[in-house]
């Protein structure tokens, strides 16, 4: 999953959950701290989650860099102990 998928996600959930809140601040006292503590929270959880995002691409290309030169290597291998083709 990119980064802008995940920034949809946050976003489209985010919205939900702020209307919801904004509506709940309106009819009543102390609904404006829920609806601040709520998004606060909400953007450390984005954050947080960008950033795990980020560390799992992260490995996931180190991987991959390591079996493509695994591979290239077994091909080089391969070749150089091929017997020489007789035509």
């Amino acid at each position: 999953m990119n980064e802008d998928t995940l920034k949809g996600i946050a976003i489209g959930a985010g919205a939900v959950v702020a209307a919801f809140l904004a509506k709940s601040a309106l009819s009543g006292s102390g609904g404006r701290a829920l609806v601040r503590a709520t998004v606060k929270t909400g953007l450390l959880a984005f954050e947080k989650t960008r950033e795990v995002v980020a560390e799992a691409v992260e490995n996931l290309e180190d991987i991959v860099a390591e079996v493509q030169d695994e591979l290239r290597a077994e091909k080089m291998a391969q070749s150089q102990a091929a017997p020489p083709s007789e035509e």
